[in-house]
């Protein structure tokens, strides 16, 4: 039994646009606001290190690669505060449903152990904020000139 936060946004960019923003480690210090820098490849059984911004304390955290789908989906499980929080991070792309080329891209995670449940409200409601700026900033990066 976990916490999750989902959170959603339309993009007027093709998925697999979407996809090489999110699939481009190497460039989330430009551009992402959450995460500011993946150390690894996104690729099934890949481990990866995360560094979060300065807002979420400059965490970082090891994480393994659950899931590496293009254009479709890109899921991760890390361990953060020593192994108290558990948490199951998604990213899933679908086509937009206005029949256009757009992109609804479905972002959040599930957060698990003794200190996500202690944390409650205080964790996910910081979650679903950088969330939410990330969401704007893949928003803005795919559908940016070039």
């Amino acid at each position: 039994m976990g916490k999750t936060v989902e959170t959603a946004v339309e993009i007027a960019a093709p998925p697999e646009a979407v996809w090489a923003v999110l699939a481009d480690f190497g460039s989330y210090g430009d551009w992402n606001p959450l995460i500011r820098r993946v150390d690894g490849r996104p690729a099934v059984g890949e481990r990866l290190d995360i560094q979060l911004s300065p807002g979420a304390r400059n965490a970082r955290f090891p994480a393994e690669v659950l899931e590496a789908e293009a254009p479709r989906a890109l899921v991760w499980r890390g361990r953060m505060a020593g192994g108290l929080v558990t948490g199951t991070h998604w990213m899933r792309l679908s086509p937009a449903g206005d029949g256009g080329v757009g992109t609804r891209l479905e972002h959040g995670e599930t957060f698990s152990g003794p200190l996500a449940l202690l944390l409650g409200r205080r964790l996910t409601d910081g979650a679903r904020l950088g969330f939410q700026a990330m969401n704007r900033a893949v928003k803005a990066r795919a559908e940016g000139p070039g």
